[in-house]
């Protein structure tokens, strides 16, 4: 459902679970939050009436953050749960995302084997 002022910005297929971070990650990713100090709120959306599918979000940004729409005229569609391949371009995404420092940064080998099962 839509309250007042909220408008929709863009379907994804998703693994179900982590619905609030995947938003949040998403809008990150196409520019329209920096921080996340920017979203005040994200909710499941409710219908008064209807049954509860937990397969819509709100997100509530605070008002110093402008949302330009005619920048998503292309109505975003994702196949991803990381939420870029929606984005034209990696280069639109190395534009809003700063670059990692360069450095020795080593991990374990063991945390990487465990990384694909943290995603579920």
């Amino acid at each position: 459902g839509y309250r007042s002022g909220y408008q929709s910005l863009a379907v994804t297929m998703r693994t179900p679970g982590q619905d609030f971070e995947l938003a949040a990650g998403f809008l990150f990713g196409e520019g329209v939050i920096r921080h996340r100090e920017e979203i005040c709120d994200i909710t499941y959306c409710v219908d008064p009436g209807e049954p509860q599918h937990f397969n819509q979000v709100n997100v509530l940004l605070e008002d110093s953050v402008v949302l330009d729409m005619d920048k998503f005229s292309r109505r975003v569609y994702t196949t991803s749960s990381c939420g870029i391949c929606g984005t034209a371009s990696l280069e639109l995404v190395r534009k809003v995302c700063p670059e990692l420092p360069r450095g020795n940064m080593r991990l374990p080998a063991a945390l990487l084997y465990q990384l694909p099962s943290r995603l579920t």
